[in-house]
């Protein structure tokens, strides 16, 4: 939804809060990480690698304007086709993980 709403429609929005966007994703990936390794349960463990993988895509939507003091299209286009990557990469390493 953020990809697909509210970036095209506010870009300059998410570039005044870049360091916001930023700090969530650290934070959202790092709790992930710790709350899958203290699972006993595989499917939870599963979901909190993928608030943790969805954290490494928050970083790369707020990466994209912290590289540069000015809105450059290009970087914006790079953050967003990374954190579509990322997402392609998860949604393929979940599946993977539940036919195990």
């Amino acid at each position: 939804g953020i990809i697909r709403i509210c970036y095209p429609i506010c870009p300059y929005g998410g570039f005044d809060l870049r360091y916001v966007v930023c700090a969530i994703g650290v934070i959202s990936m790092v709790y992930g990480a710790f709350a899958a390794l203290a699972q006993k349960d595989f499917k939870r463990m599963v979901a909190y690698s993928s608030v943790s993988h969805m954290g490494y895509v928050v970083l790369g939507l707020g990466v994209w304007s912290a590289t540069s003091p000015f809105f450059i299209g290009d970087y914006w286009n790079m953050g967003t086709v990374g954190a579509m990557f990322q997402m392609i990469g998860h949604g393929v390493s979940s599946a993977g993980m539940f036919f195990m």
